[in-house]
C-alpha cells in the first residue's frame, strides 16, 4: 500500500485514513485537533508509543509513525537509505493534508515528535515538508539524540560490535516488555541491526528548520550530553528550548504522562497553535 486509504466511519465516509506508513482514526468533529506524527528508535515501531493516546488530550492525535519491515509492515524489506525514508515519509504526511482538503476537511495543525534515531528522522522531515507540502509543522520535538554537529561522533558509536546489546539492554516501556519474548528479541535485533546501518547513511542537511524546536532530555541519558543537546539551538529558526526529565535513554516511555504533558503544553489546543 503506497497511498492513503480512506475508510467509512459510518458519518461522512472520510475517516479513518489508512496509510502505510501511518493510521489516523475517525474524529469526534471537524475542529480543534492538533496531529502528533511521531517517529521511534531504531529498531522501534508505533508499540513504543501505545501508551501515550491513553494519556493524551482528547484534541490531540497521537499517529506513531510505521516503518518498513516490522510490526503491520513485517513483510516488506527492513530500509536501507535514511533520505529514501524520510522522502516517503514527507509524501505520506503531504498527500494526507491534500486528501483531507480534496475531501472539505478542515486542516488539521501537526507537529513532528521523534526519539532517539527518530529525532533525526523528525528534523530531516520538517526540512524535507518545508520544500514538498503546503502545511509545514507547527514544531519539532526531539528526543534522546544530540544535535548535528555530533552526528558523526554518535554515527560513529553505533559501529562499536557491542552497541546492538546496549541498546536492547536499555530499552524501556513497552518494548522492554516485547524484547522479554524471546523469539521476538531476534526479530527486534534484527531490526536495531537493519536500522543502524541505515542510519550510517545520513548526511546531515545542516540547515535550520522553520518552526520552534523543543528537545526533550534527560541528563541520566549516557548516549546524550549537555553540549550535544543544547546544538539543536543551531538548528531552528523559530524558538528553542529544552526540558529536562529523569530516566535514562527510555525516559519518554518510562514517564509517558510526564512527556505527553509537555508536548501538549506547547500544542493546543488548535485555536491556540501557530501554524
Amino acid at each position: 500500500m503506497t497511498g492513503n486509504d480512506v475508510g467509512t466511519d459510518g458519518r461522512d465516509g472520510v475517516r479513518p485514513v489508512d496509510s502505510a506508513w501511518f493510521r489516523i482514526p475517525p474524529p469526534g468533529d471537524d475542529g480543534g485537533r492538533v496531529r502528533l506524527f511521531c517517529l521511534p528508535q531504531a529498531g522501534g515501531g508505533t508499540s513504543g508509543f501505545q501508551q501515550w493516546p491513553r494519556v493524551a488530550p482528547g484534541w490531540l492525535e497521537i499517529v506513531p509513525i510505521r516503518l518498513p519491515g516490522r510490526e503491520a509492515r513485517f513483510d516488506e524489506p527492513l530500509p536501507t537509505d535514511f533520505a529514501s525514508v524520510v522522502r516517503q515519509i514527507a509524501d505520506a504526511i503531504g498527500r494526507l493534508a491534500q486528501d483531507e482538503a480534496a475531501r472539505g476537511r478542515r486542516p488539521v495543525p501537526y507537529a513532528l515528535f521523534g526519539h532517539s534515531m527518530g529525532g533525526w528522522l523528525a528534523y530531516e522531515t520538517a526540512l524535507c515538508l518545508s520544500e514538498t507540502a503546503a502545511r509545514q509543522p507547527s514544531r519539532v520535538f526531539i528526543s534522546g539524540i544530540d544535535g548535528l554537529d555530533h552526528a558523526a561522533v554518535r554515527v560513529a558509536e553505533t559501529m562499536d560490535p557491542s552497541y546492538i546489546a546496549e541498546v536492547l539492554g536499555r530499552l524501556s516501556g513497552p518494548a522492554a516488555q516485547l524484547v522479554a519474548r524471546p523469539a521476538l528479541a531476534e526479530v527486534f535485533a534484527s531490526a536495531v541491526a537493519s536500522d543502524l546501518a541505515m542510519l550510517r547513511t545520513y548526511t546531515p542537511a545542516f540547515r535550520k528548520v522553520n518552526c520552534p524546536l523543543t528537545v526533550l532530555w534527560s541528563p541520566d541519558d549516557p548516549r546524550t550530553d549537555r553540549d550535544g543537546i543544547r546544538n539543536w539551538e543551531k538548528w531552528t529558526e523559530g524558538a528553542f528550548e529544552v526540558l529536562e526529565f529523569s530516566g535514562g535513554h527510555g525516559f519518554p516511555f518510562e514517564s509517558g504522562e510526564a512527556a505527553v504533558a509537555a508536548l501538549a503544553a506547547r500544542l493546543g489546543p488548535a485555536d491556540g497553535i501557530a501554524v
